[in-house]
């Protein structure tokens, strides 16, 4: 049995805020296909254009999400010992 003490409500809030970028993350997506479609139609260079800031902007998201991930786990590793 480990030493250490149970989670605070921080681990509960911290959850909660990956919850809601994930959320707000898909409906960047959403978005940004429905956006770059329509521009297409219209202008296919601003279609595409879209559609590489929107990869982008996931490529940045998803970098940054396994980052915290790995930063979460060394943090525990440290602390186990």
């Amino acid at each position: 049995m480990s030493d250490t003490p149970p989670q605070s409500g921080n681990h509960e809030v911290a959850a909660a805020i990956n919850r809601l970028r994930r959320l707000i993350h898909a409906g960047f997506i959403v978005f940004s296909a429905a956006t770059g479609v329509a521009l297409d139609r219209g202008n296919p260079q601003g279609g595409v254009a879209f559609l590489v800031v929107a990869f982008l902007f996931l490529a940045w998201a998803g970098i940054g999400g396994l980052a915290n991930v790995v930063r979460d786990e060394m943090k525990a590793a440290r602390e186990r010992g």
